[in-house]
């Protein structure tokens, strides 16, 4: 009888590796081409011949002739030159306490413009105390409106300093919209002083006075 099979043997070890071949001999290099010649320049081409000068363009006919132009209008002023005036009087020693000092008749050339006025003088009031007195400027003896050209002197002596005489220099100046032209009669006047009664004035006190006028187109 025959008897069982064996059993499979074990597997055996793996083998170990081989060793790395030597490397192989480097390749020869290859031979250098040689280089090409260079290529020769072209030539120049020849220059074109001049072209001919083209024909004179015939004459444009000429225009016609435009239509006059209408006449500017006339400016608004009026005053081709200065027009001015001053009177001038030395050492008026005037001791009016109402009405007229001095006039000044002057010529207007326009019917549209102002008159510039300047009035310049010694003014005074004397003996009083609390009291007032007017100068004021007056054209065909009417003053300016609606605002007149005018200075007060006012004074308040205080009790017992009664006799205060003080003199000073005063100007009055202002514009004025007179509508009429030619001759004008401006004057210098002395009067009250609203709410005062009447008191000593005295003008033009050992100086010069003067009354300046000047027409201008509108004040400046």
């Amino acid at each position: 009888m025959n008897g069982k099979p064996g059993k499979d043997g074990l597997n055996g070890k793996d083998g170990k590796d081989g060793k790395d071949g030597e490397p192989g001999e480097d390749g020869k290099n290859g031979i250098d081409g040689k280089d090409g010649f260079k290529g020769t320049n072209g030539k120049d081409g020849k220059n074109g011949e001049p072209g001919k000068d083209g024909k004179d363009g015939l004459d444009g006919k000429d225009g016609k002739d435009g239509k006059d132009g209408k006449d500017g209008k006339h400016g608004t002023n009026e005053l081709s030159k200065k027009n001015w005036k001053e009177c001038a009087w030395k050492n008026v020693y005037d001791g009016k306490d109402n009405g007229v000092i001095k006039h000044c008749s002057f010529k207007k050339s326009s019917i549209n413009s102002y008159l510039k006025v300047f009035v310049s003088s010694n003014m005074r009031i004397y003996n009083c105390n609390r009291c007032c007195k007017r100068w004021f400027v007056t054209f065909d003896g009417h003053e300016c409106a609606p605002v007149p050209i005018d200075v007060v002197v006012y004074m308040n002596a205080g009790a017992g300093n009664r006799l205060k005489d003080l003199h000073r220099p005063r100007v009055i100046a202002g514009h004025c919209k007179i509508s009429k032209k030619k001759e004008i009669n401006v004057a210098f006047n002395v009067g009250n002083c609203r709410g005062y009664g009447s008191v000593d004035a005295h003008t033009g006190w050992n100086s010069a006075t003067r009354i300046y006028i000047e027409e201008v187109d509108r004040p400046q």
